[in-house]
């Protein structure tokens, strides 16, 4: 859990400056990774006891969404 955490995080880091260098990209990859985080959201608390595979993957979702946020962050400020 904390390994798919952390690589979510490291994702959305490294996701951030590669499309931060390419500006035309940034809506497409926003609505990439918003649409992935939905479906993704929805496949895990619509299930009664999610397996650990999809505990995983939302955990990699956390993770980049916290990673999302911070970059921001540092972005903006």
């Amino acid at each position: 859990g904390t390994v798919a955490l952390l690589s979510g995080f490291f994702f959305a880091s490294n996701a951030i400056l590669v499309f931060a260098c390419y500006s035309e990209w940034d809506p497409i990859a926003a609505a990439v990774l918003l649409v992935w985080s939905e479906f993704t959201t929805r496949a895990f608390y619509s299930k009664e006891n999610p397996g650990l595979y999809m505990k995983l993957i939302n955990a990699f979702r956390v993770g980049m969404t916290m990673g999302m946020y911070l970059e921001t962050m540092k972005i903006s400020g």
